[in-house]
């Protein structure tokens, strides 16, 4: 249900030093993913990062661009007696290009934002750029190969490509298929000075969690300007993003919420309410559990963690998997790919807060899936819309077990790395 390219525009530039894929390499050692770890920390405390005698600094390196570190790693420096596979030369060489590339980033933006004033179309920036300044202080410490727009309509979506000239080179994503239409709701895509702008319109259903946000909280994302959204919006939009699209596949995505966190500008109170309204909270709260043990042990709870065993949560959180990417249709095999399908099919009740029957039909996880199925089968009628929301709790639901329990019950599970 997630746009499946591969490998993706970021991932593109960062590696570019190594070619080699990540299966050359090798599931990383316990050390060495725990030099992941130490290299954020290491970052947010403007400290070298060493690494240890027995760490294989290719392999380390080529993780380290796989999760987006590289340019963290160019940051902080490092401190390398042994350095076989020139980390700390690529180190410096992936901050140094980021800096440029962020600063020709922000002259697209002014682009951008001066021809949506000037029609007065409602757009805003979300990752990318916008994370760059509201999370790591204007430092090119975080790198990003596309620029992600969201407007609130096809129709002011072309306006603006017309505006700038990017028109003849969009592509409507959300096609007349229906692979298309339920992967891609509402997305273009465009080339515009060296950069891929991808586009999502927010007209229609939600059928995601990201969608029901702008929905909720359409002012605070739409904010003072196009990279001004809202902090603590912009935060639960990051979450979410990093939860429903990648199941927590990249280090760089934690480090984002961490790094946003450390600015202080954050309304954590909303947040947790947000959350708990989205019916995430058990998720959320899982995931601050994460970060609080691995990355900053002061990182505030964003919600109740659900007793009992979940087996899904536990395995996508599970810092192993985590640091070997071991989850994340864009990184894992191709057999694994495939088993995630049933996983996207089910995705948001193995996320969701609400259990049982009567709980999933009024159930967020069901609307959602409604209007994504809906819109695949290019449906806009209410009453099939809450046909299929019907049909969603009693039979997706109950499949959600079973892929939970088939897939994700104990140590011994098909997705292991």
């Amino acid at each position: 249900m997630n746009d499946t390219r591969s490998p993706d525009v970021e991932t593109m530039w960062t590696i570019r030093p190594l070619q080699k894929k990540a299966s050359a390499f090798g599931a990383l050692s316990e050390e060495d993913g725990m030099a992941l770890f130490d290299l954020m920390k290491c970052w947010r405390r403007n400290k070298p990062w060493g690494l240890g005698k027995a760490a294989d600094p290719e392999k380390l390196w080529h993780y380290a661009g796989l999760h987006g570190l590289g340019a963290v790693a160019g940051a902080v420096g490092l401190e390398m007696g042994d350095d076989p596979g020139k980390v700390t030369d690529q180190a410096s060489d992936i901050y140094f290009s980021g800096m440029i590339r962020h600063e020709r980033a922000i002259k697209v933006c002014a682009k951008i934002e001066q021809a949506a004033q000037s029609g007065g179309l409602h757009v805003v920036a979300l990752k990318g750029p916008t994370l760059v300044g509201q999370a790591y202080g204007g430092q090119s410490a975080r790198q990003y190969g596309d620029i992600d727009l969201f407007i609130p309509s096809q129709k002011e979506a072309w306006l603006l490509l017309e505006a700038i000239g990017a028109a003849e080179s969009a592509r409507l994503m959300d096609g007349s298929g229906f692979w298309s239409r339920l992967q891609n709701p509402g997305k273009i895509e465009a080339d515009f000075d060296s950069f891929l702008l991808e586009i999502t319109c927010l007209e229609g259903a939600p059928s995601d969690p990201m969608l029901e946000l702008f929905h909720r909280r359409h002012d605070r994302l739409f904010g003072a300007g196009l990279l001004s959204p809202d902090p603590s919006a912009h935060f639960v939009y990051l979450l979410l993003h990093m939860l429903t699209h990648h199941l927590c596949a990249r280090l760089i995505w934690w480090m984002d919420l961490v790094a946003l966190h450390d600015q202080g500008s954050l309304d954590m109170p909303w947040i947790v309410e947000e959350l708990k309204a989205l019916e995430l909270s058990g998720t959320a709260g899982n995931m601050s559990a994460f970060i609080q043990t691995w990355i900053d042990p002061s990182f505030p709870c964003l919600g109740k963690i659900e007793r009992g065993r979940r087996g899904f949560l536990l395995v996508m959180m599970n810092h192993e998997v985590v640091f070997n990417r071991a989850l994340g249709p864009q990184y894992v095999t191709p057999l694994k790919n495939g088993m995630l399908y049933m996983v996207y099919l089910v995705l948001y009740f193995l996320i969701g807060d609400k259990a049982g029957f009567a709980g999933a039909l009024r159930s967020n996880a069901a609307r959602w899936m409604a209007a994504r199925y809906a819109r695949g089968f290019g449906f806009d009628f209410r009453f099939l819309i809450k046909v299929i929301q019907w049909v969603a709790a009693l039979l997706i639901w109950p499949l959600s077990r079973i892929v939970e329990g088939v897939l994700f019950s104990g140590k011994r599970f098909a997705m292991r790395p």
